[in-house]
């Protein structure tokens, strides 16, 4: 009869009854994805990240109107899941939607709020850019104006005009801010703070106080206009004459001066260019007037003159202070920080020595350039003998071998001892000297090397000795062992002699 298992599956109504259940399941399995797959569509609020997501959407620049319907699918979908049932039979089933629901209006409403939030973040950034523009342009509507300051009345002009100019395109920053603000103020309507609201609803009133503002200063000006003009005649006229003292002065005792040392050139160098940027200043001041008032513009060919002449001088003397100070900077190394160092002397004083040879030719008769050429050349020459005697080989001896022929002390064990010394024993004046014991002292320490190493090889060498006929201890050398001693011996002499 076999198991209870084999009678129940052998039993025919047992296993219709089995048949029916299984596909009643399966039917109820089917319907239950299919049902599921109408919730297919808002996947993307739990799959999708919104940071990536907002990324995305506003690298396609888009606009208001566009932001807007955005903001109103996130709404959307709160609205379609508000019209789902909260609950759903199939078959013996009952499927329960109100925590799913629940669950896609609080992503919906999170997404919403995260492109909102952007938006904000670009309409405050605008509304506080207008605010800040109001701000200004009123501050520098407000500078006082006093007779004679030509720069005060242009600068304020150059206000009112920015003003004029600024009214005719003022709309084109309001209606965007409007329209942000409104989209906000539905969506996301608490996210202001009281300061922000306070700002957008006096932005408006503000600009229009600033035009009343500019009316009211234009006004005041064109009524001093006739006096202003007057002032600004006067003053160029002062002016004509200030210029043309400060031209003589600067040909009198100014750094082209015959004969003069190049240092107190350079310093009267920089006192005439102080001078004459204030009269530059002058001179732009008064030009702006000109075109304030009409008034036909006065040429200065003396102070074009100077200014040529200055930038001119300033090339060389620039560049002439620049090699002064950096060597004296140079001179302050101590000897041990030099080596380091040594690279970047040498590519600063190559770059210094290209700038040097690129001088206009009319340059190069001036006293200033010579010695700055000099200085280059010098310290060039210094750079490979320093170079020399930073080498290991240079022992206290060859170092006495340099004092003995600069005839200068050079304390090398000092901790103090500067670069500085090196620079004032003028060792670019026994170049060839200072090299032949340079290069003796290369060859001392390979010959010290080799020395070293025959002085270790023979300290290990060692006789020995063998017994002979019927003496039972060692009494003779081993003769296997002189023949090799005695060629490492012919060996080592022959080296020793091409050691010269």
């Amino acid at each position: 009869q076999g198991t209870f298992y084999d009678r129940i599956a052998q039993d025919r109504e047992i296993l219709k009854v089995v048949l029916l259940l299984t596909g009643s399941i399966q039917s109820a399995k089917n319907q239950c994805n299919k049902y599921l797959t109408t919730f297919s569509e808002f996947e993307w609020c739990w799959k999708d990240d919104i940071v990536k997501a907002y990324a995305d959407f506003k690298a396609t620049e888009p606009s208001l109107d566009e932001f807007e319907h955005k903001l109103l699918s996130f709404v959307a979908i709160e609205s379609q899941v508000d019209k789902m049932t909260g609950q759903h039979q199939i078959s013996a089933l009952m499927l329960q939607t109100g925590s799913l629901a629940n669950s896609l209006k609080d992503l919906a409403n999170k997404w919403k709020t995260a492109f909102a939030k952007e938006l904000h973040k670009d309409a405050f950034a605008k509304l506080e850019s207008v605010s800040e523009m109001v701000k200004a342009t009123r501050k520098k509507l407000l500078r006082e104006v006093t007779s004679g300051d030509i720069d005060a009345l242009a600068y304020v002009m150059m206000t009112l005009q920015e003003v004029y100019a600024k009214q005719s395109e003022i709309e084109l920053d309001f209606i965007p801010i409007d329209h942000m603000y409104r989209i906000l103020k539905e969506h996301l309507p608490n996210i202001m703070d009281k300061d922000e609201q306070d700002t957008l609803s006096m932005y408006k009133k503000n600009w229009a106080d600033l035009l009343d503002e500019s009316e009211t200063k234009q006004a005041e000006l064109s009524v001093k206009q006739v006096q202003y003009k007057k002032d600004l005649i006067k003053t160029v006229n002062l002016f004509k004459k200030d210029v043309a003292r400060f031209r003589a002065e600067y040909e009198r005792s100014g750094p082209s001066v015959k004969g003069i040392p190049p240092r107190e050139a350079h310093e009267r160098l920089k006192r005439f260019k102080e001078e004459f940027e204030v009269r530059d200043r002058k001179q732009e001041i008064y030009y702006i007037g000109e075109d304030l008032f009409g008034v036909p513009h006065q040429q200065y060919p003396a102070l074009n003159q100077t200014r040529q002449e200055i930038g001119f001088l300033s090339q060389l003397y620039d560049l002439y202070v620049a090699v002064l100070e950096t060597i004296k900077d140079w001179r302050e190394y101590l000897w041990t920080d030099v080596p380091e160092q040594m690279e970047t002397m040498q590519k600063m004083i190559d770059s210094f020595a290209g700038k040097c040879k690129k001088m206009p030719k009319q340059l190069r008769d001036w006293p200033a350039y010579n010695e700055l050429k000099k200085e280059i050349e010098d310290f060039q020459e210094v750079l490979p003998l320093l170079l020399e005697l930073g080498k290991p080989s240079i022992m206290p001896r060859h170092w006495q071998q340099v004092m003995d022929i600069t005839g200068k002390d050079l304390p090398i064990d000092s901790e103090n001892f500067k670069l500085q010394s090196l620079i004032d024993a003028q060792l670019n004046e026994f170049t060839d000297e200072i090299s032949d014991i340079c290069e003796g002292a290369d060859k001392q320490l390979i010959i010290e090397g080799k020395i070293k190493e025959i002085s270790s090889q023979w300290e290990g060498m060692f006789f020995d000795f063998g017994t002979w006929k019927t003496r039972d201890y060692p009494c003779v050398l081993a003769g296997g062992k002189v023949g090799e001693t005695q060629e490492a011996l012919e060996e080592t002499m022959m080296n020793l002699n091409t050691m010269n």
